[in-house]
């Protein structure tokens, strides 16, 4: 069975130049605030995951760059030591969402309506 789907995606390539830049200023005032909000629960040992918490490809990837990043993040938290940080989560960026997503909703909807 065949099935043929057209999509016309010219209206995004005619979209008011300030919209598109309101866009690009959100996906960064939002990458930027899930790195500094995600940072608070990353759990430390020696820093160097911490440290190494990037935002790349145009804003649009946030990473953690250490060999042990995922197997760290994909920890059972009752594993994870918070002597150090005592806020301290294996899925650092899901803790993250759970508290700061309504603010990062908030963020990008302000940016998009050019109240900030």
């Amino acid at each position: 069975m065949k099935i043929k789907v057209d999509v016309d995606l010219g209206g995004l390539f005619s979209l008011d130049e300030t919209v598109r830049e309101r866009a690009r200023l959100a996906q960064r005032r939002l990458a930027s605030a899930v790195l500094r909000d995600s940072q608070r629960y990353i759990p430390f040992r020696t820093g160097m995951l911490k440290r190494s918490g990037d935002i790349i490809s145009n804003s649009t990837i946030v990473r953690w760059a250490t060999r042990y990043a995922e197997a760290v993040y994909r920890m059972a938290q009752a594993r994870i030591k918070q002597v150090k940080n005592p806020h301290a989560h294996s899925a650092w960026f899901k803790h993250a969402q759970n508290l700061h997503g309504e603010q990062w909703r908030k963020l990008v909807s302000d940016t998009m309506q050019g109240k900030i």
